[in-house]
């Protein structure tokens, strides 16, 4: 008999031996598993079932079925559910949670207003508790150890639990951990890779259970908090300072985390929650450091240096902390980056001014302010040989941004491949996408997304970049179609074309009736295999973009134009 942990009951199948003759193709564990792969690679509940059949019924296949089945899991009731029944109970309780602000409902009583009001009841919140009722032999906590070597990823939200009612484990459970724990001298997940925590607004999770749940073999770190109605309230800032506090003790061999926060009025993002991340500089393996709280100290951030192996960064500065230019006198010696490929920061001048980055390829700013002086510092402190793509992602606007004295530093870069420059009101004509062209010709993706209609911007600038650009691949840009038509000697006067690009985004450009000829005519001489054209979604869900009906006529004349070349 062998009982398969996720489903409630044992069965009563006799296993098939994995020496009888009839399974003895089940002797090469590659054929197993590729078999038990295969099962797990079909639809998730389907999958899942049949892997517990397989953990039932036969020897050969009950370790990989395990393996598959206990990998990746939503938290630790699995473990406890595998005791006996009478070891565990679980059990619904009301609790009193916190008001809309944070605090507790206050109470009239005291004032002077209370007879016009009565005093507010505490509101509950039903909460699903997870209890041991006796103590665990020996024997019992070998099946908790066996099972809980077996997973690798472990992912905890705090707002979905069984029946969305919130799951948290009794003092019972968590002394019973403790003690077990100290007892066999190791990690409660030995085999731990993976960790993903969400931590719900107003949670009730304290920081005593995480370090149940962290472990030496440690690799990835995910911790998310949700910040709905009070963003940046003590107690979060103190539950993330003590869990980064406590992290690089319980792995010291971590080499990604990701630190973030979500809000359901602004999404994820740049957030008021501020940390100290000077605990995390002691990482010696981590590559990739992801923070989208709030860093307080710049002379923190700048000793990531520290960090040999690292080769991702993100950091989110609040611009009103920091001024534009960092004193020479703070940082007399330049702060080293030798690994860093990507680099993403909300406010970089004094950051990128303080350090040096000799491997970077990829760099985001997401901040207008000191705009200038960030690219000036990136092409002085960077290989400009090697950088492959810059984003420059800012949700204000962009129309006091002048061009191209403010993206000086960004042109000095030849080697780009990918540029995105992302804000609102920013048009740019004609002559400044020849410059663009000019400065970097290995370009294959350019999105210029500024979202303004009136721009100078015409269909016969996209000339240069045919010209200059052979490798360009992606092209997103909005259109100008107010000037004059196009003329017959414009087509004439074209002798360039680019193969590659099978489709362009033209956002929000809006073309008459009158020029579907002309601009169909003019796309095909400059994208002989442009077959498809993608305009922004800005109105009600399923309705069709504005224009649409016009430019998929000019959609139908390419085809028309593709159709005819290929039967010359």
């Amino acid at each position: 008999m062998v009982n398969s942990p996720l489903v409630s009951t044992t069965s009563t199948v006799t296993m098939c031996s994995a020496k009888s003759p009839t399974h003895s193709c089940f002797d090469s564990l590659d054929i197993t598993a590729l078999i038990v792969d295969l099962l797990d690679e079909g639809p998730k509940d389907l999958g899942r079932r049949n892997l517990a059949n397989f953990a039932r019924t036969c020897r050969a296949t009950v370790d990989p079925a395990l393996r598959l089945l206990w990998k990746d899991q939503t938290g630790l009731d699995n473990l406890i559910r595998t005791l006996p029944a009478d070891a565990w109970s679980e059990e619904v309780e009301d609790t009193e949670s916190e008001s809309e602000s944070g605090d507790p409902s206050p109470s009239y009583s005291d004032s002077q207003w209370r007879w016009l009001r009565p005093p507010r009841p505490m509101p509950t919140q039903k909460v699903k508790v997870l209890s041991l009722q006796r103590l665990l032999g020996s024997s019992e906590w070998k099946r908790f150890d066996y099972y809980a070597a077996l997973i690798k990823v472990l992912r905890i939200k705090d707002t979905t639990m069984s029946d969305r009612v919130p799951l948290e484990w009794s003092q019972s459970v968590l002394t019973s951990l403790h003690l077990h724990q100290s007892f066999i001298r190791r990690d409660l997940l030995p085999n731990l890779r993976e960790f993903k925590y969400v931590r719900a607004d107003k949670s009730q999770c304290a920081f005593p259970q995480i370090p149940l749940l962290l472990t030496r073999s440690l690799k990835v770190v995910d911790v998310e908090i949700s910040v709905n109605n009070n963003p940046g309230q003590p107690k979060d800032i103190e539950w993330i300072q003590s869990f980064t506090s406590y992290l690089p003790n319980a792995s010291p061999e971590m080499e990604h985390i990701r630190l973030s926060a979500c809000n359901a009025n602004w999404g994820y993002g740049s957030s008021e929650v501020v940390i100290d991340i000077q605990p995390l500089t002691s990482f010696s393996h981590l590559r990739s450091f992801i923070c989208e709280l709030q860093v307080g100290k710049l002379a923190t951030a700048v000793q990531l240096a520290q960090l040999p192996k690292l080769e991702e960064l993100s950091l989110d500065f609040d611009p009103r902390h920091f001024p534009h230019r960092a004193p020479p006198e703070d940082f007399p010696h330049p702060f080293i980056f030798p690994r860093l490929k990507s680099l993403a920061c909300t406010l970089s001048p004094q950051f990128l001014q303080a350090c040096r980055f000799p491997a970077l390829q990829s760099f985001t700013i997401k901040h207008l302010d000191g705009l200038r002086d960030s690219l000036n510092a990136l092409r002085e402190h960077c290989t400009p040989g090697l950088m492959r793509e810059v984003t420059i992602d800012c949700p204000e606007t962009l129309n006091r941004l002048s061009f191209p004295e403010d993206m000086q530093g960004l042109l000095d870069l030849p080697a780009l491949e990918r540029v995105t420059i992302q804000g609102y009101g920013w048009g740019l004509g004609d002559q400044a996408l020849e410059t663009i062209a000019l400065a970097w010709p290995n370009l294959r993706s350019l999105d210029l997304r500024d979202n303004y209609r009136s721009k100078p911007t015409t269909l016969l600038g996209l000339v240069p970049l045919v010209k200059h650009c052979p490798d360009l691949v992606s092209l997103s840009v909005s259109i100008s179609f107010r000037q004059p038509s196009i003329a017959p000697t414009d087509l004439a006067g074209i002798r360039c074309s680019n193969p590659h690009l099978d489709y362009l985004h033209f956002q929000d450009s809006i073309i008459n009736e009158l020029e579907c000829d002309p601009v169909a005519s003019l796309l095909s001489r400059l994208f002989p295999n442009l077959r498809r054209i993608r305009l922004y979604e800005w109105g009600l869900i399923g309705e069709p973009p504005k224009g649409i009906e016009k430019w998929s006529r000019v959609e139908g004349l390419l085809k028309g134009f593709a159709g005819a070349g290929a039967q010359e």
